[in-house]
């Protein structure tokens, strides 16, 4: 008589449905870390475009810093 709740030693999975498992997720990993590395480039690059150009938009509009009048100001007070 067999016992019904016999279960294997080994992985269910056929040595062929683990090789290919194990091929799409490798590939999924090596997708990844290509987007990671993109990322990085790319916020590198922005980095370094910001330090070469100081007058980007992200410094303060020349208008408040030559003393233009403020909003709200009347008769010069």
């Amino acid at each position: 008589m067999a016992d019904r709740n016999f279960k294997p030693p080994f992985d269910t999975l056929s040595v062929d449905e683990n090789a290919t498992r194990n091929r799409v997720i490798r590939q999924r990993n090596i997708v990844l870390g290509l987007v990671l590395a993109f990322f990085a480039v790319l916020f590198f690059a922005i980095t370094v475009v910001k330090m070469k150009h100081p007058k980007m938009p992200h410094k303060s509009p020349p208008a408040a810093a030559a003393g233009a009048p403020v909003a709200g100001a009347v008769n010069g007070q």
